[in-house]
């Protein structure tokens, strides 16, 4: 492969992986049914992986994992590096997907336990093992 075969092929790879990831950057109610349908897959893994007796893997246990603050590492260290290296090549990205991308940031930050006066799902279930 030529050097701008490579290139372009890399270019290729980036905008894929950015539009597989892209259910951030859509309106609201877009964001959540994603993250939903992104979690159950992944607890369904979690409960397969526990029936053959596996350690489960990260964010795939449905009864440790908080899906707000998975969202909010996903977004902060995936999704927005990611589409602010596409807006360097493409700036109608960041006049069109920034904006809806850190409102949705901002909303899952919103949902944070802390936020919702909560203690995370793994210090719940530490104390209703120590209650025990």
């Amino acid at each position: 492969v030529d050097e701008w075969g490579e290139c372009t092929a890399n270019l290729m790879s980036m905008v894929l992986h950015a539009c597989d990831i892209s259910g951030q950057c859509k309106r609201r109610e877009t964001c959540i049914t994603w993250a939903d349908k992104c979690h159950e897959e992944f607890f369904g893994q979690g409960d397969r992986e526990k029936e053959m007796d596996l350690p489960v893997s990260p964010l795939c246990d449905r009864h440790t994992t908080d899906i707000a603050s998975s969202q909010v590492g996903f977004i902060s260290f995936i999704v927005l590096p990611t589409w602010q290296a596409m807006a360097d090549f493409f700036p109608k990205v960041a006049e069109e997907g920034f904006p809806q991308l850190k409102a949705n940031l901002e909303y899952w930050e919103s949902q944070l336990p802390n936020k919702r006066g909560e203690k995370p799902p793994q210090d719940r279930i530490e104390e209703e093992e120590e209650e025990k």
